[in-house]
């Protein structure tokens, strides 16, 4: 008997729906990429509340921040947050650790996946509205939902309920960690870049990249520190 180890089973080829749903994917990405909040770039917000009356959330007096991008990015983002959207982010990821036959693809993917959920369950400087500690998804899905997509009812009551201040920490909460979630996305893109159109190049090993962090969360490219 051979001492010899078996070699590792490959994936079978991928079929065309499944290509055809990762080239979605990297569209979509690249719809976000070209909204004017992405092209801007992180930008910090301020905000001056008049003394005394009722201020909606149109008339939030913020600066540095253009409500027309925010909103076009918050509908591409709505893609990949929903879990029947086909481009759903945690779906692609999935399909990239079944599929993918190159060990240093799925740790990127896997990686870019833990990113991601922990962005989500993460609650910004601890903000509290009323007497409610807001996670960043909390937050993505009372905008969305309360008046920024398909109104629901109770978030639409939720939203009409906050003071303006309390409006103000939401977009605050949902602003500060965009970039985040874009820097996943981007993590994705590269990986579908690796694996259907560059198959025989090198990739970078994970936790031995310096860390891109948000700054270059609108470029293409993987680049992250591995989870400890």
């Amino acid at each position: 008997m051979s001492d010899q180890m078996p070699e590792p089973k490959q994936p079978a080829p991928l079929s065309a729906d499944e290509e055809s749903l990762l080239r979605l994917f990297q569209r979509r990405v690249q719809d976000l990429r070209e909204c004017g909040v992405v092209k801007q770039g992180q930008v910090t917000l301020k905000v001056d509340f008049p003394l005394g009356g009722k201020v909606d959330w149109d008339s939030v007096p913020f600066t540095g921040f253009d409500r027309d991008h925010f909103r076009s990015a918050m509908q591409t983002l709505r893609q990949f947050l929903l879990n029947d959207d086909a481009v759903c982010f945690t779906k692609i990821t999935k399909l990239i650790r079944r599929r993918s036959g190159r060990a240093e693809l799925v740790a990127w993917s896997e990686y870019a996946r833990s990113f991601w959920k922990r962005t989500l369950e993460t609650s910004p400087l601890s903000f509290q509205v009323g007497s409610k500690l807001f996670t960043v998804k909390n937050a993505v899905d009372l905008m969305l939902y309360g008046f920024l997509a398909h109104t629901k009812t109770d978030p639409a009551k939720e939203w009409d309920s906050l003071s303006p201040g309390g409006k103000a920490t939401i977009y605050f909460i949902v602003q500060r960690s965009l970039f985040e979630l874009f820097y996943c996305l981007n993590l994705i893109d590269s990986v579908i870049l690796y694996w259907l159109d560059q198959p025989d190049a090198p990739i970078p090993a994970l936790g031995q990249v310096k860390a891109a962090g948000n700054e270059n969360a609108g470029d293409s490219g993987a680049a992250a520190e591995g989870d400890e």
